[in-house]
């Protein structure tokens, strides 16, 4: 039975090696699909985690505002932040704004595109909780510097 398996394989080499060479495509393909979604996956984990490091409280509210595409939470108090600030334990409080903005150029139509997430927040003097870096220039010396037109 085994040696009519065998020779009805050797009379069709062709049929055998396109089969072979399918099966390994195959896995090649899967496998690779499966290293890129891991290492994307783990990018963006190291990413998320890298940015909330050293971040053991965040206080938001419970409303979600906007579309399901841009969804956002809604306001807190001001008052808020110093009332986090006196408990015992915490050894800063700082409040935090986040949008989406566009860059308007000289021209008055929108610089980008489709690219990447246009998000707006306010500048955090405090280095051990501020997630921006400077690469050319100085940050807002003032609250008018970072106010909307």
């Amino acid at each position: 039975m085994l040696s009519t398996i065998l020779n009805g394989l050797w009379s069709r080499k062709r049929r055998l090696m396109g089969t072979c060479v399918a099966v390994v495509l195959g896995v090649a393909f899967l496998a690779g699909t499966m290293i890129l979604g891991d290492t994307t996956k783990a990018g963006f984990t190291d990413t998320f985690t890298a940015a909330n490091d050293g971040t053991d409280l965040v206080v938001r509210n419970a409303t979600r505002i906007g579309s399901e595409e841009e969804r956002t939470r809604g306001l807190i108090d001001e008052s808020m932040v110093a009332h986090v600030a006196a408990i015992d334990g915490v050894a800063a409080a700082v409040p935090e704004v986040r949008g989406v903005a566009q860059l308007i150029g000289a021209d008055g139509k929108p610089v980008g595109g489709n690219g990447p997430p246009t998000i707006a927040t306010n500048w955090i003097d405090d280095p051990e909780l501020g997630w921006l870096t400077l690469v050319d220039g100085r940050a807002p010396a003032a609250g008018a510097e970072g106010q909307p037109v």
